[in-house]
C-alpha cells in the first residue's frame, strides 16, 4: 500500500472507530443525515497476495503478530492496519490490510450497511464516548508509526537523513523543490484576492476563530486544540524563514477555511496531531521547523482522507474537488502518461494479450497491472510515490479498454444490421413510387 494513503487512513482513523448506540452522520444521497450505531457488521480487507477486496466477519480478522485470542470483534481494529485474516480452509491465515469498517446503522427506522467512510461523528455524541474514541486513536498511532519504522524499506538512490526526525524534512525539500510553485498557483486559483482569513500578525488565529465558532467539538475538545494552535504559533515564530513566509502562510489558511466543514476539521485534527504527536520516543513534539512544514503537508494527509477512495482508484469521493487530485499530485509523483501507456503495452504482451486478460476480473486485471509497473519500475521508494497515479491510470484505461472492444463489437454488429434494413426499405419506396407513377401516367392517356 502507498505509505501516503497508508497515512491518511491512520491520521483520520479516530473516524473509524464507533460503539453501538452511538449518533452518528450518514452520507446518502449526497447529503448527511441523522443515523444511530447499531453494530459492527463486517471488515473489508484487502488480500495482500491476490491484492483483492474482500468483506470478512470481524471475528475472521486477527492483529498481525498480536494475541491470538484478539481479533476484530473484540478490539478496535482500524483502517490501514496490517492484519491476518480467516482463509477458505479452516486454521488458514492469510495476510492483509484492513481497507474499511463496515457499520449496522439505524437510518431513519430502516438499518443500512455503512462503510466507515461515509460515517461521521454527530455533534449530539456524548463527550465521554470522544474521548475513549481520541485514546483509542492515539494509542494506534503510536503502535502503528512504530511498526512503520520497522519496516525494511529499500533506501533512494541519493544520500538523504535518516531517522523519524527527519522525516517530515525530507518530504518537505521534495515537495518544495520539485512541485512548490504548482501547489501556489493552485492556492491561489481559489483564493485570489480575497483576506477575510488572513492574519498577518497572527497567521494561526483565524483556525483558533473557526474552532471557537464550531459545533463539531465539544467545549473540553475547543479548549485543547485551541491551546495547541496557540503553542504552535509561539513555536513557529521562532523558524529562520518566519518573516519571509508570512504571506505563504496566510494564503495556505485562507484556502483552507474556503471549504467545507469536513476539509477544514481534517485539516485541523492533521495539522495538530502531528505536530504533537509526532514520535513515539523521546518528546512526541515536531521541532520548530517541523512545524512549520507541516502547515503545508497537512494539505497532503487532509486531501487523502477526503480523496482516498479516489486516489485509490476504487470510485468517486463525495468529498473530493477534482483540485484536491492536483494539490495530491504536488507531494507525489506523477508518471507521464505516455511511459504509462508503454508500460500497458509490454503488460498486455507479456500477459498474452486480451483472450488471456479478458478472464480476469477486473480488479484483478488492475492489481496485475499495478503489479506489473511495480516490477518494471523496480525502484520500491519512487514506486510508492507513484502508485496513485498508476492506479488512476489503471483504472481509466485498462478495464475500459477491454470492456469498450467488447461493447464496440456489439454496437458494430447492430448498426451494420440497421443500415440494411434502412437500404431495403428505400429501395422498396423507390420501386412503390415508380410503379405508382406508371399508373397515373396511363390512366391520364
Amino acid at each position: 500500500m502507498n505509505p501516503a494513503i497508508f497515512r491518511a487512513q491512520l491520521i483520520d482513523s479516530r473516524g473509524a472507530i464507533y460503539n453501538p448506540g452511538q449518533q452518528v452522520d450518514v452520507y446518502i444521497n449526497s447529503q448527511w443525515r441523522p443515523g444511530q450505531i447499531q453494530n459492527l457488521d463486517s471488515y473489508t480487507v484487502r488480500n495482500s497476495i491476490t491484492r483483492i477486496n474482500i468483506n470478512k466477519a470481524p471475528n475472521q480478522v486477527f492483529p498481525e503478530g498480536g494475541n491470538g485470542n484478539a481479533n476484530g470483534e473484540n478490539t478496535n481494529l482500524i483502517p490501514g492496519r496490517q492484519i491476518l485474516f480467516q482463509g477458505p480452509e479452516p486454521g488458514t491465515m492469510i495476510p492483509g490490510t484492513i481497507v474499511s469498517k463496515n457499520y449496522i446503522v439505524q437510518i431513519d427506522g430502516r438499518t443500512e450497511t455503512v462503510p466507515h467512510t461515509r460515517l461521521r461523528r454527530s455533534t449530539a455524541q456524548p463527550q465521554a464516548a470522544e474521548r475513549l474514541a481520541d485514546e483509542e486513536f492515539y494509542r494506534q498511532i503510536r503502535e502503528m508509526r512504530e511498526q512503520a519504522a520497522n519496516q525494511n524499506v529499500p533506501p533512494r538512490a541519493e544520500a538523504l537523513p535518516t531517522g523519524a526526525a527527519f522525516e517530515v524534512h525530507t518530504a518537505f525539500d521534495d515537495f518544495k523543490a520539485k512541485k512548490w510553485d504548482k501547489f501556489i498557483e493552485i492556492i491561489n486559483r481559489t483564493t485570489g484576492t480575497n483576506s477575510n482569513f488572513r492574519n498577518r500578525n497572527a497567521p494561526l488565529q483565524p483556525l483558533i476563530d473557526y474552532v471557537n465558532t464550531s459545533e463539531s467539538y465539544t467545549p473540553e475538545k475547543k479548549a485543547d486544540i485551541i491551546e495547541k494552535i496557540n503553542r504552535i504559533f509561539t513555536q513557529i515564530q521562532g523558524y529562520s524563514n518566519y518573516n519571509g513566509n508570512i504571506d505563504n502562510i496566510t494564503n495556505c489558511i485562507q484556502y483552507v477555511l474556503m471549504q467545507s466543514p469536513d476539509f477544514i476539521d481534517a485539516y485541523i485534527n492533521t495539522f495538530v496531531v502531528d505536530c504533537f504527536k509526532a514520535y513515539t520516543t523521546g518528546s512526541p513534539e515536531s521541532c520548530v521547523k517541523g512545524m512549520y512544514e507541516r502547515i503545508y503537508l497537512a494539505f497532503r494527509d487532509t486531501v487523502s482522507t477526503l480523496c482516498l477512495d479516489q486516489i485509490q482508484g476504487i470510485s468517486a469521493a463525495s468529498l473530493c474537488k477534482p483540485e484536491y487530485i492536483e494539490i495530491y499530485d504536488c507531494f507525489y509523483e506523477t508518471l507521464p502518461q505516455e511511459l504509462l501507456n508503454d508500460f500497458s503495452s509490454e503488460w498486455y504482451k507479456e500477459r498474452g494479450g486480451f483472450d488471456v486478460l479478458e478472464k480476469l476480473t477486473p480488479e484483478a486485471r488492475i492489481e496485475d497491472f499495478v503489479e506489473f509497473v511495480r516490477g518494471r519500475m523496480n525502484d520500491a521508494v519512487r514506486f510508492y510515490k507513484a502508485e496513485a497515479s498508476i492506479r488512476r491510470y489503471a483504472n481509466k484505461f485498462i478495464n475500459t479498454a477491454f470492456g469498450g472492444r467488447r461493447n464496440s463489437r456489439q454496437k458494430l454488429r447492430k448498426t451494420i444490421k440497421k443500415r440494411s434494413n434502412s437500404k431495403k426499405r428505400k429501395t422498396n419506396k423507390r420501386r412503390n413510387s415508380k410503379k405508382m407513377n406508371k399508373r397515373r401516367k396511363t390512366r391520364r392517356y
